[in-house]
């Protein structure tokens, strides 16, 4: 018992000693001017520590303006032990200076609706909407048969998706292809059509 009690001592003072040697990185800071000369810090979330007692740290990646200029949406990406996947977080920050942090916001793909009234996300089958409150909406189009979004084109009745069987035979030549136009906010789709297309062809669906 005394054996063990020392040896779970030991390893407190151990991981104390370590995070003391290694203490918590700043969180950094990114500056965003607006066109009429506003400018504002933005400051990326808290790195974590992982368990190898480093820190995963976030850094600046992308800035997407809204078409009018009124909106900033700041994207910071993590540094993490997962080589598959390094997380992501977006900001939305306004000219008027108000920021704030969109739930579920860990996209790639983001553009904003040419009225500038949504900013968008597509992850592989599905569709994030934040509007300027950083309200969300959020549908997945794969509808139980496995489709994924290849092409998601903003225009001015909304969005226009591409979708695309996630999986098809090694000696497949074609694929039959939705295009579909969604209104915004709520994802309706108002028509959608099925085209046959070459395998290959990933883009130019969307007019």
């Amino acid at each position: 018992m005394k054996r063990q009690m020392a040896t779970v001592l030991l390893a407190a003072s151990l991981g104390t000693v370590l995070a003391q040697g290694n203490p918590q990185p700043p969180a950094p800071i990114h500056p965003v001017t607006f066109k009429n000369g506003h400018t504002y810090q933005v400051k990326a979330p808290p790195a974590t520590r992982n368990s190898d007692d480093f820190w995963d740290q976030w850094s600046f990646d992308e800035a997407f303006p809204s078409p009018d200029g009124k909106f900033m949406a700041i994207r910071f990406l993590q540094s993490s032990k997962d080589p598959r996947h390094n997380p992501k977080v977006i900001d939305l920050v306004s000219q008027s200076g108000s920021q704030i942090r969109l739930k579920d916001s860990d996209l790639l793909d983001v553009s904003w609706s040419l009225d500038s009234k949504y900013l968008l996300g597509k992850g592989s089958s599905s569709v994030r909407v934040w509007n300027t409150s950083g309200i969300l909406n959020y549908r997945d189009f794969s509808q139980a048969r496995r489709l994924t979004i290849v092409e998601l084109k903003p225009n001015r009745q909304g969005l226009c998706l591409a979708l695309q069987p996630s999986t098809y035979a090694a000696d497949q030549a074609k694929l039959s292809t939705t295009v579909a136009q969604v209104a915004l906010p709520g994802l309706k789709i108002a028509r959608s059509s099925q085209r046959s297309v070459p395998v290959s062809q990933q883009t130019g669906f969307c007019p």
